[in-house]
């Protein structure tokens, strides 16, 4: 099949005025010459040809203006990258309908380098019959440094992509990574992106903190209509899990839904700390409000970014702030306060947690403070360890004060349980909500329920207690029918 192919008929639609010159120039430039055999250096002969005469990056850049294909007139000779990035090209690979088997792959991102300089491009390896992850990074002798990260399969096999954008709602779901506008490169979590070049485009810091907001459906209807037993879990020993949501909208440029609780002082006291060491770090607040917080300490100054991952093209940069440390801190903190006491007034108004009133005060958060919690983290009980711990949590404000001594006994068995000699081993059973499976740990080996064969077979995997419903045995076989019953499974006894 020849290049000339790929170009006929034209789309019927297009993204500016110069695409259609764009098109048929590369239509002329490749000409009858035969398609490569892999789809990969096809995407890359488009790819590089259309950076090249655009003279932008395209993977990035969301309009170029070609001299040459301007005829006169509004819009002439602008040529739209995200038409091409997303309609164009793919509908080109297409075309050239190359064979690809039916069944599912492994598929990998790698981040690599080719400089040494921070930040990564991240390229789309699929492990297929002609190419493994080793024979790409082999070949690309540019790439001086390379990390790899595990996707997931696909069902279709895919020849490499690189340079590739991700989708930033995807990215913020499936990972922790960061893109940054300046360079157009990716960080990975433990990475230290560079102060910005760029000047911020906001000097001052305001807030507002909206409980009752009746144009917001979402917050009204978790504080209005309070489900106790999905945020109070009596049956842990939780003494901070009450929490509230509230849309905490900043510099009148962005709404964030954010769900706070007490547990939120130790992600804000890690984040003084980093800041205070490394000069730079980010906090998300939550997976589900696809929002990243960005700060740097500049010396005299903090820059302060906040990150919007809700679209599916480009991230956005809504909140971008400098302002002296001093300035910032006090405004940050005074709004750390303000979500603090309205906490507190949920655990009055639900008479929950009520030990625990009073006993957080992020004005006293600072660089001091920060680093005594660091300190004495250790002796905090989280979610995880308590739910097997009869031990308490120790109370926040202790961790804030630097001349907090621990009593190493009291807490020496925290992580631990304490060993029973000669216990008769019992059987545990455990419901995954997820998909209604049913899992058991008899006689320290892990099994699951077989639904045609009506009874437990081993399997070599652990059991996720943390996440997995436990019940007593006098409940096996009322769910076991519920899972029967979800499935709809007509072939299997109820009896």
């Amino acid at each position: 099949m020849k290049y000339s192919e790929l170009f006929e008929p034209e789309p019927e639609k297009w993204g500016l005025r110069g695409d259609p010159y764009l098109w048929r120039e590369l239509k002329e430039h490749f000409g009858d010459n035969e398609l490569p055999d892999d789809e990969s250096k096809l995407y890359l002969s488009i790819f590089r040809y259309c950076g090249d005469r655009c003279k932008v990056g395209l993977n990035n850049a969301e309009t170029a203006y070609v001299k040459d294909f301007d005829k006169g007139g509004m819009s002439s000779g602008e040529v739209s990258c995200k038409w091409w990035r997303e309609t164009g090209i793919p509908l080109l690979l297409k075309r050239a309908n190359y064979t690809k088997p039916e069944v599912a792959y492994d598929f990998f991102y790698v981040f690599y380098k080719t400089t040494d300089t921070s930040g990564w491009g991240i390229a789309f390896v699929t492990v297929g019959p002609n190419n493994s992850i080793e024979n790409i990074i082999k070949h690309k002798r540019k790439w001086i440094e390379t990390k790899t990260f595990c996707g997931t399969k696909t069902d279709k096999y895919y020849s490499p992509l690189f340079p590739m954008i991700l989708s930033p709602c995807e990215m913020h779901k499936y990972s922790s990574w960061i893109y940054c506008l300046e360079s157009h490169k990716y960080f990975l979590s433990d990475d230290i992106i560079p102060y910005p070049d760029s000047n911020a485009k906001q000097k001052d810091f305001t807030y507002e903190i909206l409980l009752k907001d009746k144009s917001d459906e979402r917050v009204e209807k978790f504080n209005e209509e309070l489900d106790i037993e999905y945020v109070y879990k009596k049956d842990t020993k939780r003494a901070n899990c009450l929490s509230f949501v509230a849309a905490l909208k900043i510099n009148n440029s962005v709404k964030i839904h954010i769900e706070f609780c007490d547990c939120y002082y130790e992600m804000f006291a890690n984040m003084y700390n980093e800041l205070n060491t490394k000069k730079y770090t980010f906090i998300t607040l939550s997976n589900w409000n696809y929002y990243k917080f960005l700060f740097w300490d500049n010396g005299k100054t903090i820059r302060f970014k906040i990150q919007d991952y809700n679209l599916k093209t480009q991230v956005e940069e809504p909140v971008d702030i400098e302002m002296p440390k001093d300035k910032f801190f006090k405004v940050f903190n005074k709004m750390l306060c303000e979500l603090q006491k309205n906490l507190d007034d949920f655990k009055k108004k639900y008479n929950l947690c009520t030990e625990t009133i009073g006993t957080i005060d992020y004005s006293k958060l600072n660089y001091e403070t920060c680093c005594s919690y660091s300190k004495n983290i250790k002796y905090i009980s989280h979610d995880n360890e308590l739910v097997n711990n009869e031990h308490k949590s120790i109370p926040l404000s202790l961790l804030m004060d630097p001349n907090y001594k621990a009593r190493e006994k009291e807490f020496e068995n925290l992580y631990t349980k304490p060993k029973v000699e000669d216990e008769t081993p019992k059987n545990h059973y455990y419901l995954d909500d997820d998909d209604e499976t049913i899992w058991a740990v008899i006689d320290g080996k892990t099994h699951i329920f077989n639904f045609k064969e009506k009874k437990f077979i081993p399997v070599n995997r652990g059991i996720d207690i943390m996440k997995w419903h436990e019940f007593p045995e006098s409940e096996l076989q009322k769910r076991i029918i519920e899972s029967i019953i979800s499935f709809g499974f007509k072939n299997i006894d109820k009896q």
